[in-house]
C-alpha cells in the first residue's frame, strides 16, 4: 500500500501535535471555609489527571509532595487558630507527569470563645468553662464586678476552664474570655454573670421582716415589707443570675413562669443588710 506524501505528513504532524499540545494543567484552587482549626478546600477537575495531590502548610513553606486523592475537595484539620497558612494542589497526569503546584494563602480565624458556663459557686470561688475554639488553644479570662469589656490583659490558661478564687461573698461577677493567637487576640466574649454565695449559708426571713409567698411558686412570687432601696436577685443553684431588679417599693411581684422547675436562691439586700432564702419553682 502506498502512502502519499500528504498522508504521511498528516500522520507525523498528528502524532507530534498530540504530544506537543497534551497538557497536565494545574487545578484552580478555592477555599470554601475556614475555622479556628480547619480549612475546606475545593479545586477544578483536570481532564488528563489520574489523581491529585494537596497540602496545607505554614505560609513560608512549600510542598515536595502532598496527600493523594481522586476527589475534588478536602477538609484539612489540626490547624492552629489565628495562624497564616498556604493551601496547595497539583494534578498527577500519569505519563504526562505532574502539573505545577497551584496555591492560595489564608489565615485561620482567631475565634471568640462562646457558651461560658459557671459551676461550683462558693463564697470565694467558682469554676468557669467555655466552648473550645480549637484543640490546644490558649485563652485569657477576666472576672470583675463591673459588666464592662476589659481593656487590659486577663489571666492566661492553656485549657478551656479555670477555677476563680479570691471572690467576695454575695457579689455579682461578670466573666469575659478571649482566645490568644500568637501575638494577637480575639475579641472578648460577651459576659456571663453569676452571684457568689454567702459564707454562712442560706438565711430564711423571719415573719416581721420581708414576707414572700407562695413558696413553692408556680407563676407569681410576691414580696412584702421591703425596706428602702432594695436590690433583688434570683440565681439558680450554680449562681447564674435569672432575675435582677432594684426597687424602692415596699411590695414586688416576680414572674417565675418562664423558669425551669427546680430550686432557686432569692437574694435581697438593702441598707439594713443582705439575706438569702430558697424558693422552689413548681
Amino acid at each position: 500500500m502506498k502512502i502519499s506524501f500528504y498522508t504521511a505528513l498528516f500522520i507525523v504532524f498528528g502524532f507530534v501535535s498530540n504530544n506537543i499540545f497534551a497538557q497536565c494543567n494545574t487545578p484552580t484552587l478555592s477555599i470554601l471555609n475556614t475555622t479556628g482549626d480547619s480549612v475546606y478546600l475545593s479545586w477544578t477537575s483536570v481532564s488528563s489527571a489520574v489523581n491529585y495531590e494537596y497540602a496545607v502548610l505554614p505560609a513560608a513553606s512549600s510542598p515536595s509532595s502532598g496527600t493523594i486523592t481522586t476527589a475534588l475537595t478536602a477538609n484539612v484539620g489540626g490547624l492552629t487558630a489565628g495562624t497564616p497558612y498556604k493551601a496547595w494542589v497539583r494534578s498527577n497526569c500519569g505519563g504526562l507527569g505532574y502539573s505545577a503546584w497551584g496555591s492560595l494563602s489564608f489565615s485561620t480565624p482567631c475565634g471568640i470563645p462562646a457558651t461560658i458556663n459557671i459551676s461550683n459557686v462558693a463564697a470565694d470561688s467558682a469554676v468557669i468553662t467555655w466552648t473550645s475554639v480549637s484543640p490546644g488553644a490558649t485563652y485569657q479570662y477576666f472576672v470583675d464586678t463591673v459588666n464592662t469589656t476589659p481593656t487590659g490583659a486577663g489571666t492566661v490558661v492553656a485549657t478551656n476552664s479555670a477555677i476563680v478564687k479570691g471572690l467576695l461573698a454575695a457579689k455579682t461577677y461578670y466573666v469575659f474570655v478571649r482566645t490568644v493567637c500568637g501575638s494577637a487576640f480575639s475579641a472578648w466574649s460577651a459576659s456571663q454573670s453569676f452571684y457568689s454565695a454567702f459564707p454562712t449559708g442560706i438565711n430564711t426571713f423571719t415573719s416581721n421582716e420581708v414576707m414572700l409567698y407562695p413558696n413553692p411558686v408556680k407563676d407569681k412570687l410576691y414580696l412584702q415589707n421591703l425596706q428602702g432601696n432594695t436590690a433583688i436577685t434570683i440565681t439558680n443553684t450554680l449562681g447564674v443570675i435569672q432575675y435582677r431588679t432594684t426597687t424602692s417599693d415596699k411590695q414586688q411581684t416576680i414572674d417565675f413562669s418562664a423558669l425551669t422547675p427546680g430550686l432557686y436562691l432569692l437574694h435581697i439586700s438593702n441598707k439594713e443588710g443582705s439575706k438569702t432564702t430558697k424558693v422552689q419553682k413548681q
